[in-house]
């Protein structure tokens, strides 16, 4: 049988099934505490594309059209607003936006959080787009 541990750990003076079995109760420990699964829906409209979505640690880097929700991912619990970068075809740059409602989400939650246009301000933290 081959073990799974590193070539590296098993010079540790241990037995490696120790070794294997501390590895594996720390890897079940870690999914243990597990966030809760978000995913974002853009509901701003035709004519409106969003990028960089982030909330509660998550990030999703491309580019999402009218419609369309990103893949579900495991984010950190707590209550935290949505922060995204909107263009429109009037105005060709990308813009910072946050909402304005904070959605709060527990281990174990799934959570579907809609962008919509009225809830939602101008994210002024963000480097607008000439960089000021």
């Amino acid at each position: 049988m081959q073990s799974l541990v590193p070539g590296w750990l098993t010079a540790v003076p241990m037995m490696p099934h120790v070794i294997e079995r501390s590895l594996l109760a720390l890897g079940l420990a870690c999914c243990a505490d597990a966030g809760p699964t978000l995913m974002v829906e853009h509901a701003l409209g035709s004519g409106v594309w969003v990028r960089n979505v982030r909330v509660a640690g998550c990030v999703w880097p491309g580019v999402l059209g009218p419609g369309e929700t990103t893949s579900p991912r495991e984010c950190l619990s707590g209550e935290a607003r949505v922060f995204y970068e909107a263009m429109t075809l009037g105005n060709p740059d990308w813009l910072a936006y946050a909402t304005t409602d904070a959605p709060s989400a527990s281990t174990g939650d799934e959570l579907r959080v809609r962008l919509d246009p009225v809830h939602r301000v101008r994210d002024l933290t963000a480097p607008g787009p000439f960089g000021h």
